[in-house]
């Protein structure tokens, strides 16, 4: 997914859009603080600093390794990957597995059962055989864990002193290898997917995205759900449960990250004693291959109801894939990053002009099919204007001026500092690896850096010729009923 950080040191303000989990959504960032550490300044001596300048010197800051350098690796025999990255600064570790799994794998009448599964987790074990002793070993170790579940992705973490680090690599081990699932803890954890499912629901985004996902994906679109269906995690069953820890929950399908104050040969030893009897499964992607996602025909539309103020625009399209166009996904990331800065064009003739309110531009890296994402918020008497502003922008995206060569650099830069700074904390730093390793490959993540900063202005131009301009796609309004009435925005008016 795609985290957004601001990074504000006047007159400029970056907003660098850099890969992460499921966060999405502004925040102040640690990035400007650290910055300003680096370069021996404080805030007002940054305000002093030239915007031209500003990227090359964030850059002379940077004098450490690079998280992606420092990996350390080794796959055991049987195909369970081991991964340490080592941060010394302060005396924790987080251990983390992750698979090859999520709503990818998921027909219709599975929608949800990998979120549901996840939520399973570390309720019990045949170590520790009820929810209340998984609690009490919890407290002795001092353990904080968490499940996460995406569209590519299932992983458990713990995070714990390191002086504990055999006993939450044991603990893992139980959990993973051996956990014990009950009807009463199935009971629990449906009734915590759905009030989640009814919280997201009350966000009028819910539903704009639910509208799109359903035009863009098709038959395949439980694949891209996943949070679930109402009824189809109602209906679960412990066997279907028991299938996917069968299936998906195996070494050749998993990789045990470990990060913090450790020391890999440590690690290697511990985990090919805990680990190294798990007993290897078919490989999933044969087993059970995903089939193809079908590419749009034709532009289709959609307009959602909702009870909001301003109105939306959201187009959507198909974008590349790690697996069929690796390089697309670079250029994608940078031109995403470029159309999302204040100086751009797209940005001075939607906002500036007074015609949109906020524009936004969201691509995620995906093995099947990463999707793109423009979305505009604007005055409703402006819809249709901003409509067609949109429209007219896009056509424009290839033309050789649309952006500079200082904002194609900018760009690179700015990219290149959210990717250095995610070293800082080793509890996130490793759940940024886990989702590379399962989405792309852990390769994909060491080469990051070289492939961003390669991208050309040809590769954008390529990027948006291919997936963007003059390609099929889905466009959805969502405004409240009396705007819909008014402006007669109807579906099949939208889609050209």
């Amino acid at each position: 997914m795609l985290h957004t950080w601001n990074l504000e040191c006047p007159p400029i303000k970056y907003k660098v859009y850099t890969p992460e989990l499921f966060a999405w959504g502004p925040e102040k960032s640690r990035i400007s603080q650290s910055i300003c550490v680096k370069l021996h300044l404080n805030e007002r001596e940054i305000m002093k600093v030239h915007s031209r300048l500003l990227p090359f010197l964030i850059l002379a800051a940077v004098t450490f390794t690079l998280a992606g350098d420092a990996l350390s690796t080794k796959v055991l025999d049987n195909g369970l990957q081991v991964i340490v990255v080592e941060n010394h600064t302060v005396p924790l570790v987080t251990i983390e597995v992750v698979l090859r799994n999520g709503s990818f794998t998921e027909t219709p009448e599975k929608d949800g059962l990998t979120n549901l599964h996840a939520h399973m987790f570390f309720k019990a074990n045949k170590t520790f055989p009820t929810r209340e002793a998984c609690l009490e070993r919890t407290r002795e170790l001092g353990i904080v864990s968490g499940i996460r579940s995406g569209e590519e992705w299932e992983a458990f973490y713990l995070t714990l002193p390191v002086d504990s680090l055999k006993q939450g690599l044991d603990f893992m081990s139980e959990s993973i290898q051996n956990p014990i699932f009950s009807n009463e803890a199935l009971g629990r954890e449906k009734q915590v997917i759905l009030n989640e499912i009814d919280r997201e629901a009350a966000n009028p985004s819910y539903h704009r995205s639910n509208a799109v996902r359903a035009k863009l994906w098709g038959q395949n679109v439980s694949r891209k759900n996943y949070l679930g269906n109402r009824s189809v995690i109602r209906s679960a069953s412990l066997e279907q449960v028991r299938l996917i820890q069968k299936h998906y929950v195996i070494p050749n399908n998993a990789s045990l990250l470990v990060s913090g104050d450790v020391r890999p040969r440590e690690v290697f030893s511990l985990a090919e004693d805990l680990f190294g009897s798990w007993e290897a499964g078919p490989d999933p992607s044969r087993a059970s291959p995903v089939p193809p996602y079908m590419p749009l025909e034709a532009s289709l539309d959609t307009v959602v109801v909702q009870p909001i103020n301003n109105a939306q625009i959201v187009m959507a399209w198909h974008g590349p894939s790690v697996m069929a166009d690796v390089k697309g996904t670079f250029a994608a990331d940078v031109f995403s990053f470029i159309l999302n800065q204040r100086t751009s064009v797209l940005q001075k003739n939607l906002m500036d002009s007074g015609i949109a309110l906020e524009v936004e531009v969201y691509y995620l890296t995906q093995k099947h099919i990463g999707p793109i994402f423009i979305t505009v918020t604007c005055r409703p008497q402006k819809f249709w204007e901003a409509y067609q502003a949109l429209q007219d922008e896009i056509e424009k995206f290839d033309d050789t001026d649309y952006f500079t060569d200082e904002q194609l650099t900018n760009a690179k830069t700015l990219l290149e500092v959210a990717e250095v700074f995610k070293g800082d904390k080793a509890s996130a730093l490793v759940r940024e690896v886990a989702f590379w390793w399962a989405v792309a490959g852990l390769d994909y993540y060491r080469d990051y850096l070289d492939n961003l900063r390669a991208v050309s202005r040809d590769d954008i131009l390529d990027y948006v010729r291919r997936y963007i301009i003059g390609q099929p796609h889905v466009v959805a309004a969502m405004m409240n009923r009396q705007t819909r009435q008014q402006l007669q925005v109807l579906e099949g008016r939208l889609a050209k």
